[in-house]
């Protein structure tokens, strides 16, 4: 099981967005007294149900340049 911030320097965020989506109830853990712990499986099913397709590129032709 893996730490507030172990899961945040994994992730390149800070601690506080991964208590911010603790707190939203968006990713599961579980407390043990006061602290927080993930699974790894319950980590990556985060990431892959946030997972964004690539936006397409905007092309700036219309300007001049």
């Amino acid at each position: 099981m893996l730490t507030v911030k172990e899961v945040a320097h994994r992730w390149s965020v800070s601690p506080g967005m991964i208590y911010k989506l603790v707190a939203e109830g968006k990713l599961p853990c579980h407390r043990i007294g006061s602290a927080i712990r993930f699974e790894e499986d319950h980590l990556h099913e985060f990431l892959t149900h946030t997972e964004q397709e690539p936006q397409p590129k905007q092309s700036l032709s219309h300007l001049d340049l």
